[in-house]
């Protein structure tokens, strides 16, 4: 990770990482324990959806709180976001905090940055054919504007 960190550094790249979920061995269904393990027991799938998933974020509270939030898909969103459920759990914001789906904005239905000093903020829980037509968009804006980087893969 040593280099890795560094190599990154080298490159302007934000680098993040986090423990791994699966050693909470405080949970009946983290796999952290290896003296007395037994899977059978466990539903790791359940520990991954209902706790591990809840509690990751990646921006500060106090940041969500004050941003207009956009979401790929809110009932995803507010299932699976820790982004956006501790927030809410903390009382910061409720579920109306996300202003609208990424196809709203899209399809002109809702509205996007209102003022240059507003912060939005987009959280994607991974709806693939999205995150493909978003990349596409931004890689056709890049184009149009004579910016960005190619990388052969």
């Amino acid at each position: 990770m040593k280099e890795l960190a560094a190599e990154c550094a080298r490159q302007d790249i934000k680098m993040c990482f986090y423990y791994s979920q699966t050693q909470d061995w405080h949970h009946p269904d983290g796999d952290g324990n290896d003296w007395d393990y037994d899977p059978a027991k466990q539903d790791f799938q359940s520990y991954v959806d209902n706790y591990v998933k809840p509690q990751v974020r990646e921006i500060p509270p106090a940041t969500v709180a004050r941003a207009r939030v956009f979401v790929d898909s809110r009932p995803a969103a507010l299932e699976e976001a820790g982004d956006l459920i501790l927030p809410i759990r903390e009382g910061l914001i409720t579920s109306d905090h996300v202003v609208a789906e990424l196809g709203e904005l899209l399809l002109g239905q809702a509205q996007g940055r209102t003022a240059p000093e507003e912060i939005t903020f987009f959280k994607s829980v991974g709806v693939a054919v999205q995150d493909a037509l978003a990349a596409q968009a931004a890689l056709t804006r890049a184009m149009e504007f004579g910016i960005g980087q190619q990388v052969d893969w």
